[in-house]
């Protein structure tokens, strides 16, 4: 978005902006802004869900199962995680991080 409202600025061009073009310009800003929310709280309702799934497969599987203590320790992971990681250069790290464990 700051592209092109910085190639309309009068610091680049002597181009006069139009006011079509600002409403164009809010309104995109405006759909990214929900669509931001809505992919969080969906996020969130996911993260809510896996946790539920996970707490409902620990409490029927037994302790000795060799799988317990790695579901054990996702489920710490799921609800440790921290939401500091958000756009394209947290999203690779997370990716490259996974690629590397697994």
């Amino acid at each position: 978005m700051l592209i092109p409202f910085a190639s309309r600025s009068s610091l680049f061009d002597n181009w006069p902006t139009p006011p079509n073009l600002v409403i164009s310009y809010l309104l995109t800003a405006l759909v990214l802004l929900v669509s931001a929310l809505s992919l969080r709280r969906a996020a969130e309702k996911s993260r809510t869900l896996a946790l539920q799934r996970l707490d409902a497969y620990l409490l029927q599987t037994p302790e000795t199962t060799p799988c317990y203590g790695k579901f054990k320790m996702i489920r710490e992971r799921v609800a440790t995680l921290s939401t500091s990681l958000t756009g394209i250069g947290g999203s690779a790290i997370v990716d490259a991080l996974n690629y590397a464990k697994f």
